[in-house]
């Protein structure tokens, strides 16, 4: 969570708003992976339950999840190859959900990592 103040591009003052942004200190392509991730794993929950409640077989949810899994792979795929890491090994593994998981938070782990060393260098003499 961030307070802007300060003033726009036409030199007026703005007010202070309150960002909220789980992936915004990630890279680019990870970021918009992780949110489409959350998006369908909350889309295929909350599609289960309605199709249980309407009286179907909850497990239609799924095909949500798998509609949305190559989107998510796209962009794990770009994320990894940002990072030096095997592009279509992570891509391919991310159209799975369970793998998708791993992949993401292996990806997130070693962004951290990198931005953490990166702020050590900066600061040391």
């Amino acid at each position: 969570m961030s307070f802007c103040r300060g003033r726009n591009a036409t030199g007026l003052i703005r007010e202070p708003s309150i960002m909220f942004n789980a992936f915004a200190q990630l890279e680019k392509n990870l970021g918009r992976a992780g949110w489409l991730l959350a998006l369908a794993f909350l889309g295929f929950i909350a599609l289960s339950f309605a199709l249980s409640e309407l009286g179907h077989d909850a497990a239609f949810g799924m095909l949500g999840l798998w509609v949305a899994m190559p989107l998510v792979a796209w962009f794990m795929s770009k994320a990894a190859a940002v990072q030096g890491k095997n592009r279509w090994l992570y891509g391919l593994a991310s159209l799975l959900p369970p793998l998708a998981l791993v992949s993401f938070f292996s990806l997130v782990n070693r962004d951290s990592m990198a931005k953490t060393e990166a702020g050590a260098r900066r600061h040391d003499p």
